[in-house]
């Protein structure tokens, strides 16, 4: 295991280094212990402070996987049923295309509303000083939000995957009501002291917690200061750190929190997920849970947090009584990327080959850089824009996507598209094998990578 876990190490500092993040904590459970935690970088760069195993990160909507377990908690008790519609218990009066919305309906996030923005809003506003102002102060703010939205409304409930910041706010609510709890109280009690969470709490809470890692955002190519990412609650409000959440983690997996049924009916795919960062077939949404069916002939269970200035993933694949959670204080990389590299490594597996979005990472970061004609008469810059390519001549800027790679004796050329009128317009990366140059034929020109 020795020469995974320094894979593993080299690609996390790689990572760090290219994409300006302060710190990385990371832990990976397996057989009843943890067998690999490490802390990397700083969780206050100003003072130069390293970040450590017990630093505490905002978990983001990671924090979705409580309230849905404590909804389905409140269930498991007779208090409340998923089938029951929400409007039992709050005042939620908008009916996509005529029809009342249920409870799993927003634990999936398929109540046919589309995203409502108002947490990006928020973190515009009151992380970065950008943005309009919302005067959202309080639950029944996003509620009242959520009610003027009907002309928003795209399916009817239970139709399709449209992620709701919003109805895991309305969850909480149910949850205070149903409960007589407030939020933070419920997920303390049924949730933290079962499991054994001393480090975890719910939004200002957090505030007497001295092992807090500071948040970060990144502008350019610079790492700012930001602020704490206060007056969240149930649907992305939590702050942890890595032995809390993998007993979290441990807990979910070994069914010590929940019925075996319960967490199976959490763990079961109810819609598709099309925006999957994966590629790999059948990734969906449960009950507050997001699975990959075949992660290697496995089912990876996990869900990601990203509240700007922290991200997180908590995952378990259960056939192997594995879990994994990493947590870092900025979100200029997806933690998923990480955490799957990981568990791929941990399963024998060469991820950089066997992963579709590693292999396309890797291949759009090669091609990055600055490509000159014959005497440098011509320049484009190429740099990769999420899972596109970016060219930009003198006289035009062009986005070009992936669609294959062919394979010769002598050079592997890597084809993209631009969409110009409705037509696709091919643009060729021509890689030698002998000395690994590339080359781009961007319409009439051919160019030599220089840098």
């Amino acid at each position: 295991m020795e020469t995974q876990l320094a894979r593993l190490e080299y690609f996390i500092r790689e990572l760090m280094s290219s994409y300006n993040i302060p710190s990385i904590t990371i832990g990976i459970y397996k057989d009843g212990r943890t067998i690999y935690s490490k802390a990397f970088g700083f969780k206050d760069l100003e003072n130069l402070i390293e970040a450590n195993i017990e630093t505490v990160y905002g978990i983001g909507s990671v924090t979705k996987t409580f309230t849905a377990l404590s909804i389905m908690l409140l269930q498991e008790e007779g208090k409340l049923s998923i089938e029951d519609y929400v409007d039992k218990y709050v005042d939620l009066r908008i009916k996509p295309y005529g029809e009342r919305i249920k409870i799993w309906h927003l634990l999936s996030h398929t109540s046919g509303i589309p995203a409502l923005g108002y947490a990006e809003a928020y973190i515009d506003y009151h992380l970065l000083g950008k943005g309009k102002y919302f005067p959202i102060s309080k639950d029944e703010d996003v509620l009242d939000f959520i009610n003027e939205s009907e002309n928003y409304a795209l399916y009817k409930p239970g139709e399709k995957f449209l992620y709701l910041n919003e109805g895991y706010v309305v969850l909480g609510m149910i949850i205070e009501k149903v409960s007589g709890l407030k939020y933070e109280e419920f997920v303390r009690k049924r949730i933290f002291e079962n499991v054994g969470m001393p480090k975890t709490y719910v939004d200002r809470e957090v505030l007497k917690e001295n092992n807090l890692a500071v948040p970060y955002y990144i502008e350019g190519r610079k790492i700012k200061r930001g602020k704490l990412p206060l007056g969240i609650k149930a649907d992305g409000g939590i702050y942890s750190n890595i032995p809390d959440l993998l007993k979290y983690a441990k807990s979910l997996m070994n069914r010590e929190i929940a019925s075996s049924r319960t967490m199976e009916e959490m763990e079961r795919v109810r819609v598709e997920n099309p925006f999957s960062y994966t590629g790999l077939p059948g990734e969906g949404y449960g009950l507050g849970l997001e699975i990959i069916p075949n992660f290697f002939g496995r089912r990876l269970i996990h869900h990601g947090g990203n509240v700007l200035v922290y991200t997180a993933f908590m995952g378990y694949i259960p056939e192997e009584k594995m879990a994994i959670t990493v947590l870092s204080n900025t979100s200029s990389f997806p933690l998923s990327v990480i955490a799957t590299y990981a568990l791929a490594l941990m399963l024998g597996k060469d991820p950089e080959k066997e992963l579709p979005y590693l292999r396309s990472l890797n291949l759009l970061s090669k091609l990055e850089g600055r490509y000159i004609g014959l005497k440098g008469t011509i320049e484009v810059k190429v740099k990769r824009i999420g899972g596109a390519i970016m060219l930009k001549s003198v006289e035009e800027i062009s986005i070009a996507t992936y669609e294959k790679t062919e394979v010769y004796e002598d050079r592997e050329v890597h084809i993209f598209n631009i969409e110009s009128l409705g037509k696709k317009l091919p643009i060729y990366f021509i890689e030698r094998k002998k000395d690994h140059e590339l080359l781009l034929q961007y319409e009439r020109y051919l160019l030599k990578k220089v840098a």
